[in-house]
């Protein structure tokens, strides 16, 4: 059967930092004064990250009152460097221009690089008079500023129908809806009906879309369940900082079906639709 859409991840997958966020996070705080290690920080982003997800879900959007990106994160940075061992003497006064330039930076190219096969991949879909791939990703808005930072979305991509439509970035905070539970994909699946509806195109059957991205669980096994087809992407270079989770290569998750970059991705659709 033929694939008729392709829904890329987007951490990891289309981009990822340009460093390790740790390195960055690190980097920034000593800009401003602050006496701080790289271990330290790396440990305390893990814990601050894990406290403010559980305190605040959905990156705060059901919290009282509701928070923005720009507060959830600032809340995390700010934790991130308490627990590193920075005091409140010395965080206090440099804490919001840190945070609001730390949030910042990971809103665009200074944070975050585009994989070098990103652009020739949506090329290739184009070649292949297919829809610019969608994006599904486990996390909060601002991965849309990110996309149009780094010249993927549409209308800022060269052809124009190369680039990713806004409408079709698709998040957890969004769906309200884990990227590892069936209902997420469900859900995806019922907005890519619609767009195609109003394309005066043939209902989409869920074996028609095939999911790329990088984690095991979510971007591999969950789209399986819902009847999709999906395949793993496993990048040759990446470091650890590159990649959402590392955590099925600890317990030895089978990888099938794995391809090393979106290049192989458009060969195996192309391999697909011919035949």
């Amino acid at each position: 059967m033929v694939i008729r859409r392709v829904l890329l991840d987007a951490f990891g997958t289309v981009f990822s930092p340009r460093e390790p966020v740790f390195h960055q996070y690190t980097t920034v705080a000593r800009s401003f004064g602050l006496v701080v290690e790289e271990g330290r920080v790396k440990e305390g982003f893990k814990q601050a990250f894990k406290e403010w997800a559980k305190a605040h879900p959905l990156y705060g959007k059901r919290s009282t009152p509701p928070l923005d990106a720009l507060q959830w994160w600032s809340g995390v940075i700010a934790d991130t460097f308490k627990r590193a061992g920075v005091s409140e003497a010395e965080l206090n006064p440099v804490s919001e221009r840190l945070c609001d330039t730390l949030v910042r930076r990971f809103w665009g190219q200074d944070g975050y690089a585009l994989h070098d096969d990103v652009q020739p991949f949506l090329h290739s879909l184009v070649m292949m008079h297919l829809p610019p791939p969608a994006i599904v990703s486990n996390t909060d808005p601002s991965v849309s500023r990110i996309l149009r930072a780094l010249g993927t979305l549409e209308g800022h991509t060269d052809p124009p129908e190369a680039g990713i439509r806004q409408d079709e970035v698709w998040t957890t905070w969004e769906l309200e809806k884990e990227k590892s539970g069936e209902a997420f994909w469900s859900a995806v699946l019922e907005r890519l009906r619609t767009t195609a509806q109003a394309r005066g195109e043939e209902e989409l059957r869920a074996e028609e879309v095939l999911v790329v991205g990088d984690e095991a669980v979510s971007d591999y096994e969950a789209p399986r369940r819902a009847g999709m087809r999906s395949l793993l992407l496993r990048r040759n270079f990446a470091g650890e900082h590159a990649r959402a989770s590392y955590s099925d290569d600890e317990t030895g998750v089978a990888q099938v079906d794995t391809v090393a970059s979106l290049a192989e991705v458009a060969d195996h659709v192309q391999r697909e639709n011919s035949l």
